[in-house]
């Protein structure tokens, strides 16, 4: 019995050695496309869509793993990857009670590599890093992204621990100096001025009304294809304004 252990063992230690050798061939290709990015800045180094679509194929592969632990896994190398591309850290904003839930939703989801800063305003400019994490019911968080029409939500961090539910998502938008079309989503954050849509299954009010540079509007969670819909059949009297997305659940 010793003996058949002790070559389990040894086969176990060769598969963690492969694991190390392929984790450090993957980090080769990612400083290659760090290399290529840096040398054209219009690029952005956080690809929300891509990551999405990695993880969904991942989780499509017959697999005796729970798919929570795939996807733990695999954020834990895209952070790592990430970071290597271009080092960053996130600042957030949201009550005392909230700062340490917050703060393990950003490590599980960008690893303990990510520091994690919480300041009492986080839309003055000096404070503005990359990544913002924020709780989504702060109207602050619109105010932010209506006056500064660079940054977007790219994604809604989701609550790996919960029991009740694997890809239960919480309340907390991570936002970024991204371009829509690296976002992918399956439900998209408008900003309506002077407006209102109808409340239903798939259309959220999440703030009734703000107010930025002398325009009310708005906020509101509405499904991917009632956004299309309502950007193809918009009046001029009902001006939208796209704030980000999310994706609901990878599977």
């Amino acid at each position: 019995m010793k003996e058949k252990l002790q070559k389990i063992r040894e086969s176990i230690d060769s598969v963690d050695n492969k694991i190390i050798e392929l984790l450090e061939e993957r980090m080769g290709y990612v400083k290659q496309v760090a290399e290529l990015k840096a040398d054209n800045p219009n690029i952005s180094y956080i690809r929300a869509d891509r990551e999405v679509d990695m993880l969904k194929k991942l989780l499509d592969i017959e697999s005796n793993l729970p798919p929570q632990i795939i996807i733990q896994i695999w954020r834990l190398i895209i952070s790592m990857s990430l970071q290597e591309e271009r080092s960053f850290s996130i600042i957030a904003n949201c009550e005392e009670a909230k700062q340490e839930y917050l703060k393990r939703l950003v490590r599980e989801y960008f690893s303990s590599l990510t520091n994690v800063e919480f300041v009492s305003d986080f839309t003055k400019p000096e404070l503005i890093q990359d990544l913002i994490a924020c709780q989504s019911a702060d109207a602050k968080q619109y105010e932010f992204l209506l006056r500064n029409k660079g940054y977007k939500i790219f994604t809604r961090l989701p609550d790996l621990n919960n029991e009740r539910e694997i890809f239960e998502l919480s309340d907390v938008h991570v936002i970024a100096a991204i371009s829509e079309e690296v976002i992918s989503f399956d439900r998209a954050i408008i900003a309506v001025l002077e407006g209102k849509l109808d409340a239903g299954s798939d259309v959220r009010q999440v703030v009734k009304e703000i107010e930025v540079q002398g325009r009310k509007y708005g906020i509101y969670d509405v499904a991917k294809t009632d956004f299309f819909e309502l950007k193809e059949s918009q009046a001029d009297s009902l001006i939208i304004e796209f704030l980000g997305g999310y994706v609901e659940s990878f599977t």
